[in-house]
């Protein structure tokens, strides 16, 4: 746990005096994050008695979804618009 992790979800440091310290990771915040607003969801679709099509038509209203690429030449990756 001494290497460094590009997909990590803690960080190990050390703090001024020198003792390792365990921090989370942006990538470990944003999972947190998600998962709390599918709780929220969760219970949202218990309170009201939701259906999945009224849960789709809920985050439809409120969420945009759509995206499109942009391709510069056939072999261009693209870029998210």
């Amino acid at each position: 746990m001494t290497k460094a992790d590009q997909l990590g979800l803690f960080i190990f440091t050390k703090d001024d005096q020198g003792r390792p310290v365990i921090r989370h990771s942006m990538r470990l915040a944003a999972y947190r994050c998600a998962e709390q607003d599918v709780e929220y969801l969760e219970l949202y679709r218990r309170r009201y008695n939701g259906t999945p099509r009224s849960m789709l038509l809920l985050i439809e209203h409120y969420v945009n979804l759509s995206g499109a690429v942009r391709t510069a030449y056939a072999e261009d990756a693209g870029t998210p618009r």
